[in-house]
């Protein structure tokens, strides 16, 4: 395999670990997750002493949920649980064992309250990329370029065909429940960068919970090509007139 979509935070600790990687595009560079609680919670100052609920510690979810209590004056007065993924959180959260989770969607059928939208954070951060292996880079400029073309295109796409894309999402995701297939659309034209260039701002935040000084983008990334494409008008023209 030559490259993958992957975790930010999992391709800078490889990358800073002498892994040969590199980063062609960043995605999404705002958080896109909200914390769900249970429903009798109504203010986030009522977290103080309870548990919220993480796939694992270093994980997207681990970090925007400690950004957020940081934010919110609660480092260190509420519990972080380590849980293991999706499905553990939301079985979590139905029997009560946890007080709440930073995710995009808690799908649990069960009462809940969407206390905080992470977006409404103003923080940049770098959520998932797409990364390939540097030797593979050297080897296959064209296919690459032609890669980040299809990306882009294939976003702009999902700004302006919106039933194309919904039937994408359920080819995908093999979801049923429209609302749900709504949702994740909603998701995609309010998050997906239309310049999806891997920002030092983004992954900031990333390197500072790893414990990491500041690095160079180009430590982890290549932006090249996306710069090019700006200045040659690529991405413009694709929202031209729309």
């Amino acid at each position: 395999m030559h490259g993958g979509l992957a975790a930010t935070n999992a391709v800078i600790s490889a990358a800073l670990g002498g892994a040969p990687l590199v980063s062609l595009m960043s995605l999404v560079n705002r958080p896109y997750y909200r914390l769900w609680v249970q429903p009798e919670i109504t203010r986030i100052e009522e977290l103080r002493g309870k548990t919220l609920g993480v796939s694992r510690f270093g994980s997207v979810t681990d970090n925007l949920t400690r950004i957020l209590l940081r934010k919110k004056g609660l480092d260190g007065a509420v519990n972080v649980r380590q849980l293991g993924g999706t499905t553990e959180m939301a079985a979590a959260f139905l029997h009560r064992q946890i007080a709440g989770a930073v995710t995009s969607n808690l799908r649990v059928d069960a009462p809940m309250r969407m206390l905080v939208d992470l977006a409404d954070l103003e923080i940049q951060y770098s959520n998932v990329v797409i990364v390939v292996s540097r030797d593979f880079q050297r080897r296959a400029p064209e296919t690459l370029e032609a890669m980040v073309r299809a990306y882009i295109e294939g976003v702009a796409a999902t700004y302006y065909q919106k039933e194309k894309a919904l039937k994408v999402i359920h080819k995908y995701t093999r979801l049923k429940d429209a609302k749900l297939i709504e949702e994740l659309y909603v998701d995609a034209v309010k998050f997906l960068d239309r310049v999806p260039r891997v920002e030092a701002e983004a992954i900031a935040p990333i390197l500072d919970f790893m414990g990491k000084k500041p690095i160079a983008v180009e430590t982890i990334a290549d932006n090249s090509t996306i710069d090019r494409l700006v200045r040659e008008g690529f991405i413009d023209k694709l929202y031209k007139k729309r």
